[in-house]
């Protein structure tokens, strides 16, 4: 069961790396994009704050077989939001990604000033 738990460690060291990426880069442009973005990207930041909470109380402790099966359960939770966040912020990415193509900017659109 310790290698459960430092396994567990490295997963969360890597989720925390995709939460800080996400919402210090993608989210903010997605958002100066428009309102379409501000129901998703909240949702996301929700999920992200919920499962971060969840991921802490397996902290550093003994593993025991209860242990266990909350670390598959937060797994499996991790797993099934990366899923679902790409389902619903691809739509958003590609009319980002869109625009971008069409106006040849990497900035927000007109009006909607970067944070």
């Amino acid at each position: 069961m310790a290698a459960a738990a430092g396994g567990l460690a490295d997963l969360a060291s890597e989720w925390q790396r995709h939460v800080r990426e996400i919402e210090d880069h993608l989210f903010p442009r997605l958002i100066a994009e428009g309102a379409a973005a501000d129901a998703p990207v909240g949702f996301c930041m929700a999920e992200h704050a919920a499962l971060n909470a969840r991921l802490a109380t397996l902290g550093p402790v003994q593993p025991t077989s209860e242990w266990l099966h909350e670390a598959e359960r937060v797994i499996g939770g991790l797993v099934q939001h990366l899923f679902l966040e790409a389902r619903i912020l691809q739509p958003l990415v590609d009319r980002l990604q869109g625009r971008r193509t069409e106006t040849g900017r990497d900035g927000p659109p007109p009006g909607r000033e970067e944070a």
